[in-house]
């Protein structure tokens, strides 16, 4: 039997709420742009344009590429711009039935497909280029998403200029940065109901740059944030209300800043001046740093209220 398509389940995000991919967002907005003029042409009477669009979605681990794969699919679905069905796919799972570009090409014909997503395309590069050639042959219309890891795609690409020719649109997803890994975060515990003050909200930013620049993490990119940082937070949290008598409903949806196991907890300056009141002998020297350290923080206030730093 054919390979049956995945159950494909409506994504409920908007483009506008991915964080990051700024570029990204707005050439595919272009490009289902284009596709509502097309079908307002077709509407007219005019011959559609039945070519297949093949993109090509690849970064590193955790990027977003399925995510955004999903919306667009999902967005063109619900407009009506394209005709056929939503599939979604494994390489390795279409290889196992259609093996070189003559079978796929079957498998083609043999589903209507819209839109048509192939993931870890990566894993057999030689398989990717018996797709490309069957999708770019084939004139249903077809919007062909291809996703993969860049750094083997680049090396399968420069070794293999033809196949590269074959693909209409080339999307880069690049890694996260800090703050964007700690706005995933956010909106992660966000969706978990999960409060906590801005206090923790400090810690938690501290956490997620100790975690992305660990020599020994695990995953990376969004990965990062749904794999290891979450389950850790939930797992000190456990530890701390396991301790408590009769919990709340509450505690069970706040962090606190005993949940978040930062390895170099920065320090408050109610916190610094206590600790600098217990050094023997040095009065005169830690009043004077208490002072600097306050009219810096006067000048700073100033500052952030538009008045000034005299």
């Amino acid at each position: 039997d054919a390979i049956e398509a995945s159950s494909f389940e409506k994504s409920k995000k908007e483009i506008d709420g991915f964080i990051g991919h700024q570029e990204i967002r707005d050439e595919l907005n272009k490009f289902i742009n284009k596709r509502r003029i097309e079908k307002r042409r077709e509407q007219s009477g005019f011959e559609p344009d039945m070519a297949n669009h093949i993109f090509l979605f690849n970064g590193s681990t955790g990027t977003g590429k399925f995510s955004v794969s999903q919306w667009f699919a999902n967005k063109l679905k619900s407009e009506k711009l394209v005709s056929g069905k939503i599939g979604t796919y494994y390489a390795k799972e279409v290889k196992n039935q259609y093996q070189d570009e003559f079978a796929f090409r079957t498998f083609l014909e043999q589903n209507s497909f819209g839109v048509l997503i192939i993931r870890e395309v990566h894993f057999d590069t030689e398989y990717l280029g018996e797709i490309l050639r069957a999708v770019s042959s084939n004139k249903s219309g077809c919007i062909c998403i291809c996703i993969g890891l860049k750094n083997k795609l680049d090396i399968y690409f420069k070794d293999n200029p033809d196949n590269r020719q074959r693909i209409n649109s080339f999307f880069d997803f690049k890694n996260y940065s800090d703050q964007q890994l700690f706005e995933i975060l956010e909106h992660s515990l966000d969706k978990k109901r999960i409060k906590y003050s801005k206090d923790v909200s400090d810690l938690l930013f501290q956490f997620v740059i100790e975690s992305n620049n660990s020599q020994t993490k695990d995953h990376e990119n969004g990965w990062l944030i749904e794999k290891d940082i979450i389950p850790e937070l939930l797992e000190y949290q456990a530890e701390r209300l396991s301790t408590l008598d009769s919990p709340k409903d509450e505690d069970f949806i706040t962090l606190l800043v005993e949940d978040v196991r930062v390895k170099n907890k920065k320090r408050s300056q109610s916190e610094i001046f206590a600790s600098m009141d217990s050094l023997i002998g040095l009065t005169h020297a830690t009043n004077q740093i208490k002072e600097l350290m306050n009219s810096v923080a006067a000048v700073k206030a100033r500052i952030d209220k538009g008045l000034g730093g005299e």
